[in-house]
């Protein structure tokens, strides 16, 4: 893996220029509502990626302003991409935004989400940034709506809204073929893929990020073949499995494509090829994607006192349509506080499909998995939050596994943490039951 340069031909933007223009200093960090919605989106990408097995690296802006356009790829010295990631990137360089657009005219794939470059280092708004993200996401992009355009040269631009970020690899995998697909016992992989291009061919590590061993198939992009390298003994051989027929007395084998793996828990394997993986780029089906709501599969059963209050006195009521009403009094300053209010449902209230839960809140003033909601106590009013799975992390050490499953969820928890207040202080909130959306 020391050897060659990244193989990976998607690149996610590190949105430096977004995340100091949007920067608002604060007594305990933070930065601001929307510094923080910069922060949460490029985060949600990434992790968006990372589970879907799709081996990424992140970009610069200089680094896209300088890359080369080459027919449906930007190149810059070794590396190589075909699919540009732009999350919340609010703000972006002219020159960056140009040659993005430029890549997408000859063919390139270009994704953002959350939001467009609206800003250039030159105006606070940019009439040209404004111009050339209608023409390479469509004009629902600057509603901030899911849109697709495409260009005549096989370009595609594809805008997905915040919500959308959990459908991420799914979309960047409809759009250019992954370097390796799961072919056999996909619901427990938890498989992370790193590739690395040599003057030899390509070097591809396969890492089982779980507690549990993992058995299955895995196929390379072309349906190419492989030796197999195990770290733990050094042995290698041909990767691939053979299917065999009888007929008329005759045995006939032949290899197929797809590598079987058996791999302990965290245990991991290296494929090496003599010749760069070819992805193919495929026809995104938008139809796919377009955000459905959709009811969970079971209902309240009871909306708790708040729980998991730290350093506050609490106090709620549920209100006839279902939603919770809370308020937390401070009564130590300069503390870590916190209070959540727990939805609890008498089974799992995950469906088939759901990707993540969708509520409004609207703030008055001011194994447990966690997931930000991506606003601020400071966010006044009433506003959708549209939190995914993918963004469920295990909190602090209850458990004993790190791997999020919602169909085992029997509770969500809604409420606010890491809040530094005074002694006396109010904090009131309002929350709708959760919903689900795919």
């Amino acid at each position: 893996m020391a050897e060659g340069q990244n193989g990976a031909e998607v690149a996610l933007l590190y949105p430096s220029e977004a995340l100091m223009s949007t920067y608002r200093p604060g007594l305990h960090g933070g930065g601001g509502p929307d510094n923080m919605r910069v922060a949460s989106c490029f985060r949600s990408c990434g992790a968006s990626l990372f589970e879907g097995h799709r081996a990424f690296m992140f970009v610069d802006a200089p680094s896209l302003a300088e890359a080369k356009v080459a027919g449906d790829a930007l190149v810059r010295g070794d590396l190589r991409w075909r699919v540009v990631v732009l999350p919340q990137a609010t703000t972006l360089s002219s020159a960056a935004l140009r040659n993005v657009h430029a890549f997408w005219k000859a063919g390139g794939a270009v994704v953002a989400v959350g939001a467009c470059p609206a800003n250039s280092e030159a105006a606070f708004p940019d009439a040209t940034a404004a111009r050339l993200c209608s023409e390479m996401f469509g004009e629902g992009a600057l509603r901030r709506s899911f849109s697709v355009a495409r260009n005549a040269a096989g370009g595609c631009g594809i805008f997905l809204a915040g919500q959308q970020t959990a459908i991420l690899s799914e979309v960047v995998d409809m759009i250019l073929e992954p370097p390796v697909t799961i072919t056999a016992n996909v619901e427990k992989a938890a498989l992370r893929v790193a590739r690395r291009r040599t003057a030899e061919g390509d070097v591809v590590f396969v890492l089982n990020d779980s507690a549990d061993a993992w058995r299955g198939s895995v196929r390379l992009a072309g349906n190419a073949s492989a030796e197999l390298w195990d770290p733990r003994t050094g042995a290698h051989g041909p990767g691939g499995s053979r299917s065999c027929a009888t007929a008329s007395g005759d045995s006939r084998c032949r290899a197929t494509a797809d590598i079987p793996l058996d791999l302990p828990p965290f245990g991991a394997v290296l494929l090496t090829t003599s010749q760069p993986l070819a992805q193919t780029r495929r026809d995104l089906d938008e139809k796919k994607f377009l955000p459905t709501m959709m009811p969970l599969g079971a209902p309240v059963k009871e909306v708790g006192a708040p729980s998991r209050a730290r350093d506050v006195k609490a106090e709620h009521r549920v209100n006839p349509d279902g939603s919770a009403w809370a308020r937390a009094h401070i009564l130590k300053g300069g503390v870590d506080t916190f209070m959540f209010v727990p939805f609890v449902y008498g089974a799992s209230p995950y469906v088939d499909g759901m990707r993540g839960i969708t509520f409004d809140a609207a703030m008055e003033d001011g194994s447990m998995y966690l997931a930000h909601c991506g606003r601020t106590l400071a966010d006044k009013g009433r506003e959708r939050s549209y939190v995914p799975f993918s963004s469920f992390a295990r909190h602090g050490n209850a458990g004993k596994t790190s791997i999020f499953d919602p169909a085992k969820v029997r509770q969500f928890r809604i409420g606010f943490g890491g809040y530094f207040g005074e002694a006396g202080q109010t904090i009131s909130y309002e929350v709708t039951p959760p919903t689900g959306y795919r």
